[in-house]
């Protein structure tokens, strides 16, 4: 885990701090994102493999992939988003580590027409994302894709390490990145693509998280027909 501030702020529009989404298809669900500025699909991708690459599941992989290129972890650490080859060179090394160009493995019928923005969420937002529609995080909420049954299992059984570990880690006043999010509208369900691990720490420890939450979420109507959504 690594502090805020992992990729190079995008400046902010206009509409700073508005409102974004008010209500989702859950019944008496309300959101309280608030947009803070446009982002990209570079910028989505180089949270996504900086997250990975401090994640003891995800490291050595990456490792690999960076040696192959022969780019230095830096590469992740400190990206320049306004570097085109640095750009091109991190979408090659998510395609390999995680199947994204190549549309299999995580990113299977993952659309290719998303808007990204920055946003931040409420403690209370964090209740209502889903988690991925995947068997692990589906057996884990005993169906339910609720990070917050999750949290209070883990809780009481005192199992899954490595999400103790990250609940401890923000007791103890340490910072995460921001979640990636998607949705098919601005109304819709929100899933989360990457941070399943940090999500279920906030909701672990609600009086040490942050009262906003950084996110990257993107838009698509066609997430509907993403194998996890």
């Amino acid at each position: 885990m690594k502090p805020e501030g992992l990729h190079k702020a995008i400046p902010s529009s206009e509409q700073q701090g508005e409102e974004i989404s008010s209500g989702s298809s859950d019944e008496g669900v309300e959101w309280n994102l608030k947009y803070v500025g446009e982002s990209s699909e570079d910028e989505m991708i180089s949270v996504f493999l900086t997250s990975e690459i401090h994640s003891t599941r995800f490291r050595q992989n990456l490792l690999s992939i960076l040696e192959k290129y022969k780019a230095p972890e830096t590469l992740l650490l400190n990206p320049d988003l306004l570097n085109n080859e640095e750009n091109e060179l991190r979408r090659k090394i998510f395609s390999e580590h995680r199947g994204y160009g190549n549309k299999t493995e995580l990113f299977e019928n993952f659309p290719a027409n998303v808007k990204w923005e920055k946003v931040t969420l409420s403690p209370e937002d964090l209740r209502h994302i889903k988690l991925l529609n995947g068997p692990y995080w589906r057996n884990l909420s005993d169906q339910t894709r609720s990070a917050e049954i999750v949290a209070h299992k883990i809780k009481e059984d005192k199992t899954h390490e490595r999400i103790l570990d990250a609940a401890k880690a923000l007791s103890e006043g340490e910072t995460f990145p921001p979640l990636i999010l998607v949705s098919n509208h601005k109304d819709g369900d929100v899933v989360v693509l990457e941070g399943q691990l940090r999500l279920t720490a906030y909701l672990m420890e609600p009086a040490n998280a942050p009262e906003e939450i950084s996110a990257i979420i993107g838009y698509s109507p066609d997430f509907t027909q993403w194998d996890l959504f």
